[in-house]
């Protein structure tokens, strides 16, 4: 796999397509509209029936903040894999073994303090780090004015234990990256020179659009395939887009080295790829998509409320043909489609998966253990309609974030 990266690497432009690539590694990175892109993988591979990595238990986690096991998944009643989209510490030594020769690896990065907001936000920092509670930046400010202080007070808690930190390179380290190297500048740079070499697209979260058409130019896929409502789980609070001062972002770029040499090496690396893209009017394909997502988002919104769970057609509308899509059909199951967060297509995917298994006798794993996450978009007797799912009937506890195999029906298919 290593020589067919490199090949595309050396190269960075895009050739002509063949066939559509269906055999992806897609790098889950934390809070860098990772979920939207994994719902796109999610939705291309159950339209073509592609069999997906997956883990035993319900969260998006494959082995992380570990490394991936074997005892981590579920075995491929195929035999193979065709896509991995949940989060894992990447190891290409890991990966090659499990997926075929010639998949093709894509990441996601953000800009580093853009990024730092968002985890503080997400994971509650300010309360975890107990950092002086301020509005504006000044929580952001007051934790880079000396951020080692603050991790010490963690000394006493449990989340001392984890192999990250989340403010700190936390971006690399899903990369696979040891953040308590990050002293050390030769390990550094070998890592950056390694990472180079293992990725055909490294996405950038500030350039959403450019990165999907390149995707789409890459993957040899069809404009349909990487439509999207919006950036999923996004969140707004009072430090988000509140600037903070240079010597800040410097401090920031001193703690966290490496995220930020990764995003200035894969920003560029980006626009090198745009920049040979031009002479195939990229920049046209890139309008024309935006365009097409805002016929798609206005269809979508006006729908009737409640018309995912009324199963009642509603009018259809067609996005035309053109030099960069074939005819768009859209109705109500397209947005739903749409719609749908991970956790709404890991039930779809993972009970039609363990369907797989339980029809196969030879499949001698145990997949009463195995847990599924609950729907949260849509209830999932919708979903099991709408796709007409067909593996083992699923029970979800109430306020229980999973659903378990029903044990009364575990002999039935």
């Amino acid at each position: 796999m290593a020589d067919i990266i490199l090949f595309f690497l050396s190269r960075v432009s895009i050739g002509p397509c063949s066939a559509k690539v269906k055999h992806v590694v897609f790098l889950k990175v934390h809070k860098a509209a990772s979920t939207t892109v994994a719902s796109i993988f999610q939705r291309f591979g159950w339209k073509h029936n592609l069999t997906f990595v997956l883990p035993t238990h319900y969260r998006d986690y494959i082995g992380w903040p570990y490394y991936m096991k074997p005892q981590d998944i579920l075995p491929s009643p195929t035999g193979s894999y065709n896509i991995l989209c949940d989060h894992v510490v990447y190891d290409d030594r890991i990966l090659s073994t499990l997926m075929p020769d010639d998949t093709f690896s894509i990441a996601i990065l953000r800009e580093p303090l853009s990024h730092l907001k968002s985890v503080f936000h997400w994971w509650h920092l300010d309360q975890k780090y107990n950092v002086s509670s301020h509005t504006g930046s000044d929580v952001i400010t007051s934790f880079l004015d000396n951020p080692m202080f603050y991790e010490t007070r963690l000394s006493s808690n449990v989340e001392t234990l984890r192999p990250f930190i989340y403010t700190r390179n936390f971006q690399s380290y899903d990369f696979g990256f040891p953040v308590h190297l990050s002293d050390h500048e030769n390990f550094v740079q070998e890592f950056l020179e390694a990472v180079k070499t293992q990725f055909h697209l490294v996405m950038i979260m500030e350039y959403f659009d450019e990165s999907l058409v390149l995707l789409k130019r890459l993957l040899c896929w069809e404009l349909v395939d990487i439509l999207y409502l919006g950036l999923q789980r996004s969140r707004t609070y009072s430090y988000k887009t509140t600037k903070v001062s240079r010597e800040t972002v410097d401090k920031h770029q001193q703690w966290s080295k490496v995220d930020y040499n990764m995003y200035d090496y894969f920003n560029k690396s980006l626009w090198k790829m745009i920049q040979n893209e031009e002479q195939r009017s990229f920049y046209s394909e890139v309008r024309h998509f935006e365009n097409v997502l805002l016929e798609v988002q206005q269809y979508c919104s006006v729908l009737p409320k409640g018309y995912m769970q009324s199963l009642k057609p509603v009018p259809k509308k067609i996005i035309p043909a053109s030099e960069w899509n074939d005819v768009i059909n859209l109705d109500e199951l397209f947005c739903l489609e749409l719609r749908m967060g991970w956790d709404d297509w890991e039930y779809v995917i993972k009970s039609s998966h363990l369907g797989e298994l339980r029809r196969q006798s030879s499949f001698k794993f145990d997949i009463s253990f195995v847990q599924v996450p609950r729907p949260t978009s849509v209830m999932s007797r919708i979903l099991r309609k709408r796709f007409q799912v067909k593996g083992p009937k699923l029970v979800c506890e109430n306020r229980s974030t999973y659903c378990t195999l029903d044990k009364r029906a575990l002999n039935k298919v």
